[in-house]
Parts: C-alpha cells; structure tokens; sequence
C-alpha cells in the first residue's frame, strides 16, 4: 500500500500493455487512412498552429486545427477515434489563424479558447457550456489593435486562481511589444505594462513564449523564441516561495541562452537524466538547430553537432517525448520548405520531418522506422489518443489530411498524470512533477515534466503530464509542485497507470481487488473486498485437465485430478458428505502422507 503524506487523488485506472521486444521497434504506425483527419493546410504564411488539448473534459485528448481562411476546426476524440465533422469555431472578425490555445479562464469547468491572429486583431471565445464557443474579443479586454501575433501562452503569473495570457507579436517593422494580459476570472483582462513584470519592452520577431522552470528552483521561467537573429530572451523567476515567480529578472547574454539565428520553436528536456533541462531550438536549414546545455559553471553550450542532432533543415515546431517509453525523451522535429509563402504546397520541394531517438543519452535517427516523414510540417501535437500509454503524434501537414502516428505499445512501463487544480487554477497550469525511481544498480533517477499551455511553434501539447519509465516497476515518489506554490507527496505508485491528480484532495478509504496480479487490480484499494478477478489470465494458462491420468477425473472445485470412482469429499465413504467427513479430515490435519 502507498505511504501517503499530502497527497492529492481524484482516481487511478489500470491501462494494460502488451509485451514486445523494444530491439530495432518502430515508436509508430501510422493510421492516417484510417483516421482521415481532414485538415485545411494549403496555403498561408508559415501556416497555422494545432493543440492535442482535451477541449470538452471527457478525458480523451482533442485535436484543433487553426484554419488560415479564419478560425479552427476541433476533432473530438470518440474513444480512441475521431469525429468525421469538425466542430467549426468561426470568429465574427477577420483572422488568419495562427496559435489556438486553450484554457479554463473562468475555472467553471469549460475550455475556453484564445486565438492569435496574423494581420488582424486576436480573437478570444468563451466557451458558455456544452462547447458552445461565443466570440467575446470586443468586450474581453485584449487589444483591438492588429499586432501581427502567433504565439500565445497561458498561466497564473499573479497567482489569483486565473489564468494570464502572454501574446507573442511577429511584426515587420517591429511596431509591438509582446503583450500580458491578467485574468479577471470572468472572461474579461487587464492589460499591463510587461515590464512590470520584469520582461522587456522591446519589439521583435517573437514566435512563442514558453513557460517552465529552467533552473531547477521549482519557481516557473519563461523563454521567449525570436526569429530573424533577434536573440532570443530567457527570464527567471524570483519568488519568496514555491510556486509562480513574483517578478522575472532577465538573464545575461553570458548565460548562453539568449541565442539568435532564424529560430522558430524550441522544446525542454533532460537529455542525459542528470537533473538538469536543456533546450532544442529550431533554426533554418542554413545554421542547423540547436541544443543548449549548462556546464558546470551554468554557461549554456550548443552540444547539437556533438550529438549529431543538429538538424540542417529548415525547422519548425519541434516536441520532446519518450515515444518508447524506455525512460529517454526523444526529438520530433516539423520541417518544411522556408519559400512556403501563399503558394502551392505540391510546387514546393517537400523537407522531410525529422526524428531523433535518445538511447541512454546517445542520439541516432529514427527516420528508417518511422511513417510519413515524407511531409511539409510546421506543427504538430502529442498526445494519447487511445489512452494505452504509448505517445502519439498528430502532424499538422501542408496537405487536406493530418498525418496520424500512433504509438506502439512495448513491455517498458509509464506513468500518465492529469493534474485538477482546486486553489491553483483548475487547469493546473504551470504544474511540476518530479518522479523519481530506482535502477538496478541501487542509484535514483529524477525526471520532470511540467504543464505549459503553448509552446515551440503555434502548438500546445496534451492536458496530461507522460513520463516514461523503462523496466521499472514502481515509482518510487512522486513531488508535485502546484502553480499556487503548493507541495504534495505520493509514494510507491505503481506504473502503468494514469493519475488524475486533485490538489489539496486527501485519499479517501475504499475496498477493491488488492492482488496485483488480478485482471481488476485496484491500485489506490485500501482493504480488500473479494472481487478480484482472474478471467483475463486464462488464456494464458494450459488447460490442467486435460493431464488427468486414466481412472482420474478433473474436479474444478479442488482444481486437482481425483480417483473418477471415489467421491473424494467423502472421507468415510458412506456415500454422504457431512460434518463427520469434516471432522475426519480435521483429525488428521498436518500429519505428512506415507
């Protein structure tokens, strides 16, 4: 049973998998015909970007794809499929869709929906129940203005409960300033002076903001990726607790993060499991992307060449994730042709996209045993569609049709959280886990992940927290640090396992099936109530009677073969069974047989 301190539980379900050797595997299948997933990619500028987001709380990870003729077009997930009609989100103004990034503004259970705009103002849309979506961008409090904006970022930077929206704005010539908006917690904001938070006022070539915590303080940062040889800008968060900071300090060119080049999108991971993140940045085909690690003295160094991940490609969006779960985060990389300017995309030489495997951190390409590299992407979405615990991948192709990989399940374990904010916003937005396991050799390793709402290119990623975890069995602990500065606990988990996590919540007492090895298993079970059940296990046990000796017969009460001519429950054998047989057996009870 879990030893418990603080915790916060609002369910667990046992998914199982499927044990396959992981030597020389595909991580996915493609199910793009089978899917269909009809898009509207065609033309436009640098295209739209998508979301993996669980848009209407079912717990099955959505698709949203922004529309370059205007608003998006929102795929339900139907079990593990999904709809063949979007549900069309359409602004009352003109909009050529950029970022669509989804957030609870107003806590009340619903996702609402912000909506960057290129050459037009930003729309915002209030979601009034039952994915109803109401165009409120007049009334809202977002600047009218049209800012050139493709990024946009949610989360609590004041740490009301409400979610605060961060606008990247990519104008030429740089006339705006990216943009902070607080929540009123009514679906209404406040625009504020950025600097007031400790961001710079200056214009520039902004993508997307992206807010995590960098530096291991457990207080969230924020990194801003800039294009054309704009360096990039890396804040840090100060706060007098854990949590979201109080103010952000901009940090110095020495550092090494504030890179420049032709950057695009950029994602956070620990590539050699040693505590610390680094950072991948998408750049043109020319300069070849990036991957920024710390040494000793906490000066950011470009390892890419090293590593042989530095991609000369013209790159796009890109995602960390364990697609094998073997407890190494792996590369997905969106590339396309950088002359993709209101033309036909069938004209435009296609740049294959691009895949990295991490293999206890050593890099080599997994392109060979991937689908559909063959396509021109800018963004793309992971998530679980079918919840079984191997990552997917939706590709936001420069195509009529999204490309569909889906992840092939393997014997290595994983863990799914779903965090639900009570004090912190109800998204939990901002949210860190740490998870931490024990390997064979008796040495522990910490992994982490963390909960952004926007982030690399245009893209936001699935409402759950995936972490892969190879051969282990249990997680040793796991040490959640909550937007609202909060701290819980929870040990001994088992794997295989998704995990809505509900703040401040304590577990509740419950009986359930306590053996692990049963088809029911109820991990979070506090006392057993005899309802397990084997009937999964059959299959894969051989049928026992079938070896019953002649003169024998199978009795499936005992589950032992017995003499076919004595009724072997009657011990005196006076053709009754009664309390004397009972008494008989007892009187001999633990006596050895000759």
């Amino acid at each position: 049973m879990f030893r418990l301190r603080s915790i916060s539980l609002l369910c667990a379900a046992l998914i199982g998998f499927a044990p396959f050797s992981m030597r020389g595997q595909a991580p996915f299948v493609s199910v793009t015909d089978d899917m269909h997933v009809v898009t509207n990619n065609l033309e436009g500028f640098w295209g739209p970007g998508m979301s993996g987001w669980d848009v209407n709380g079912d717990g099955w990870d959505d698709l949203t794809f922004g529309d370059f003729f205007g608003g998006a077009n929102v795929f339900l997930n139907q079990g593990g499929t999904f709809s063949s009609e979007p549900l069309v989100i359409t602004p009352t103004g003109p909009c050529e869709t950029k970022s669509t990034v989804w957030g609870d503004v107003d806590n009340d259970g619903d996702q609402d929906l912000y909506m960057g705009c290129r050459s037009d103002p930003n729309r915002f849309f209030m979601n009034t129940g039952d994915m109803t979506l109401v165009d409120v961008s007049e009334t809202c409090g977002l600047n009218a203005l049209s800012t050139s904006s493709w990024g946009g970022a949610w989360v609590d930077v004041n740490r009301d409960g409400f979610l605060d929206l961060l606008v990247a704005n990519y104008t030429s010539p740089y006339d705006y300033p990216n943009e902070l908006y607080l929540g009123n917690g009514d679906g209404t904001f406040e625009e504020v002076d950025i600097t007031d938070y400790g961001m710079l006022p200056v214009a520039r070539a902004s993508f997307q903001h992206h807010w995590l915590d960098m530096n291991g303080d457990d207080v969230l940062d924020v990194y801003v990726i800039n294009d054309r040889f704009n360096v990039n800008e890396s804040y840090l968060g100060v706060s007098g607790g854990l949590g979201l900071p109080d103010t952000l300090v901009s940090t110095p060119d020495s550092m090494g993060l504030n890179v420049s080049g032709d950057l695009m999108g950029e994602t956070w991971l620990d590539t050699d499991l040693d505590g610390d993140l680094e950072v991948y940045i998408a750049n043109s085909s020319p300069h070849g992307n990036k991957l920024l690690e710390a040494d000793s003295t906490g000066v950011y160094m470009n390892r890419a060449a090293e590593l042989g991940i530095d991609l000369y490609r013209q790159s796009w969006g890109v995602s960390a994730g364990d697609w094998n779960n073997d407890g190494w985060e792996d590369l997905y990389v969106s590339t396309s042709n950088w002359t993709y300017y209101y033309v036909d995309v069938f004209d435009v030489e296609p740049v294959d996209n691009a895949i990295f495997q991490n293999t206890g951190g050593s890099w080599s390409s997994w392109e060979s045993l991937t689908p559909e590299l063959d396509v021109q992407s800018f963004s793309h979405a992971a998530c679980d569609w079918n919840r079984d615990g191997s990552y997917d991948l939706c590709v936001y192709t420069c195509d009529s049709v999204a490309s569909m990989l889906q992840g092939v399940p393997n014997a290595n374990a994983w863990l799914d959280l779903v965090p639900h904010g009570t004090t912190s916003n109800v998204d939990g937005i901002g949210w860190i886990v740490h998870a931490y396991t024990t390997n064979a050799d008796g040495s522990v390793t910490r992994r982490t992940r963390q909960l952004a709402a926007g982030e690399s290119f245009m893209m936001q990623r699935a409402r759950r927290l995936h972490f892969g975890l190879g051969a282990a069995e249990v997680v040793d602990s796991l040490h959640a640090v909550w937007p609202s500065g909060t701290e819980e606990w929870l040990y001994d988990i088992p794997t295989n396992l998704q995990i809505d996590w509900v703040e401040g919540a304590t577990l509740v007492e419950s009986e359930g099936c306590t053996y692990a090895g049963a088809c029911n298993y109820d991990a979070f079970a506090s006392s057993d109530d005899g309802s397990c059940d084997f009937s999964c296990l059959v299959p894969e046990c051989p049928d026992l009677s079938s070896a019953c000796g002649p003169g024998t017969q199978w009795d499936a009460v005992l589950q032992m073969c017995l003499p076919e001519s004595v009724c072997w429950h009657d011990s005196d054998q006076d053709g009754n069974i009664t309390t004397q047989d009972l008494l008989g057996l007892l009187s001999v009870f633990g006596n050895a047989c000759p």
